[in-house]
């Protein structure tokens, strides 16, 4: 039997959107790596010469997170509007979501499974690209605090601000494949 055709539009946006997710990792993956570098804390021309390329590892990161969160949103749209839509048994009971609500029949436990899954990847996606832009906040009170190398405690400022940057990024990466994994399980409903 044919796939629904708007089975076949939610798969494409839940591929896609996991996809940019892995992408987005590359970018984490680089900013951490260098975040170890010893040179980067013990010397500010490291620091001043590596900010503006983190900020833009972080910007393309942020980017491929919020675009997968947006994807996961439009899948979810579809999919409730195409369950809805779709053909139900003679016998089946009226059209709703969990509680009454229009949309799937009050049986469709799969379905509503996989409408839960593209929410939480959603929630997922939008997490990990929260968690980027924190850690790009710090990495611009970095770059601010470069500006002025003679402040006293500045290194320490620097170690404190670059273990944040290293959680923010560390929990993105986490969320990031939180958002991978339920979209592969959508994708297998």
């Amino acid at each position: 039997m044919a796939q629904e055709a708007w089975k076949v539009l939610v798969w494409q946006r839940v591929k896609e959107a996991a996809g940019r997710c892995a992408r987005a990792h590359g970018p984490i993956a680089e900013v951490l790596g260098n975040l170890g570098m010893p040179d980067l804390v013990a010397d500010v021309p490291a620091w001043l010469a590596w900010v503006p390329r983190a900020e833009g590892a972080h910007a393309d990161a942020s980017r491929g997170l919020a675009v997968a969160a947006s994807l996961m949103a439009a899948a979810r749209f579809i999919a409730a509007r195409g369950a809805a839509a779709s053909p139900a048994p003679a016998a089946a009971p009226p059209r709703s979501i969990v509680g009454g609500g229009p949309g799937l029949p009050g049986d469709d436990e799969l379905q509503r499974s996989g409408l839960s899954g593209l929410q939480d990847a959603r929630a997922w996606a939008e997490k990990a690209c929260d968690s980027v832009e924190v850690s790009r906040a710090h990495l611009s009170t970095i770059r601010l605090l470069l500006d002025h190398p003679h402040l006293p405690g500045i290194h320490d400022g620097l170690h404190i601000l670059s273990d944040s940057v290293r959680q923010e990024l560390d929990a993105a990466q986490k969320h990031e494949q939180d958002t991978i994994s339920l979209a592969h399980g959508v994708c297998l409903l």
